[in-house]
């Protein structure tokens, strides 16, 4: 894989960008950032969960409250 090739490993891939207060403004998902299974539909849907579970988390434990 190129990418490996650049040193550009899934986990880089995976990394979401962030504002000043660490707040998630872009989140990647997808086959290629998934560990296990990189290449295959269940990479897809690990991928997807893990984005889930990032933006659950932050509205849970770092967003202000209202």
């Amino acid at each position: 894989m190129d990418s490996e090739r650049n040193g550009i490993t899934c986990e880089n891939l995976a990394e979401s960008i962030k504002d000043e207060c660490m707040k998630p403004i872009l989140l990647f998902s997808g086959e290629a950032t998934d560990i296990k299974y990189q290449g295959y539909v269940h990479g897809a849907i690990n991928s997807g969960r893990r984005v889930a579970e990032e933006i659950i988390d932050y509205h849970f434990n770092f967003a202000p409250k209202l």
